[in-house]
C-alpha cells in the first residue's frame, strides 16, 4: 500500500498528474513518464498538449508545488530545503522570493556564486593562468561573458584558451 498522493498538473488536467514525490505519471495509462536532468540539474519532464500538439518541459519541482501548494503572493521561486536539485519530494520544497533563494543557497547551503568561483584557463590541457574569479579574469583583459560561455559549454575557448572551474 502507497502513502503517495497525486494531483493533477495545473494547466495539463486530465492529461498529467504529479505526486508529491516527485513523480510525474499519465493517469489513463498509469504509465510513469521519463524525467531527465536539465544542464543545472533540475529534473525536466516533457508533456505534450494542443492541437497542434505542442510540447512543454516542465521542472519537476515547480510541478510539484504548482499542484499541492499555491504560490504565496510574491514567492514565485520554488526552493529545494535541502539543496538537491533532483530531490522533488513535496516535503523537500517550498515557495520562496529571489532573494530567498539566493540566500538560502549561498547563506545555509554555503555555496559560491559562478562569478565568484576560482578560474583556470588552460592550453593544450595545461594551466596557464588561475583568477581568483570571473571578475578578476574580466579585470585582467578577458570577458567575463565569453568565460562564462565556455564554461556553460556553449564555446569551445576564449582569446584560444580553454577555462575551468578551479
Amino acid at each position: 500500500m502507497s502513502d503517495e498522493s497525486w494531483r493533477p498538473i495545473p494547466d495539463f488536467e486530465g492529461l498529467y498528474e504529479v505526486s508529491d514525490l516527485g513523480w510525474v505519471r499519465n493517469p489513463r495509462t498509469g504509465k510513469a513518464l521519463r524525467l531527465r536532468p536539465d544542464k543545472d540539474g533540475y529534473q525536466l519532464v516533457s508533456l505534450y498538449k494542443g492541437s497542434p500538439v505542442k510540447k512543454y518541459d516542465l521542472k519537476v519541482h515547480r510541478a510539484v508545488l504548482s499542484a499541492f501548494v499555491r504560490p504565496p503572493v510574491g514567492k514565485e521561486q520554488g526552493n529545494h530545503i535541502n539543496g538537491s536539485r533532483d530531490d522533488n519530494r513535496l516535503a523537500n520544497l517550498e515557495w520562496v522570493t529571489c532573494s530567498q533563494n539566493h540566500l538560502h543557497a549561498y547563506g545555509a547551503l554555503k555555496r559560491q556564486p559562478p562569478a565568484e568561483r576560482p578560474v583556470v584557463a588552460l592550453r593544450d590541457g595545461a594551466e596557464v593562468l588561475f583568477f581568483r574569479s570571473i571578475s578578476t579574469a574580466g579585470r585582467s583583459g578577458f570577458r567575463r561573458k565569453s568565460i562564462q560561455e565556455v564554461l556553460a559549454g556553449n564555446w569551445r575557448t576564449h582569446r584560444g584558451l580553454e577555462w575551468r572551474y578551479a
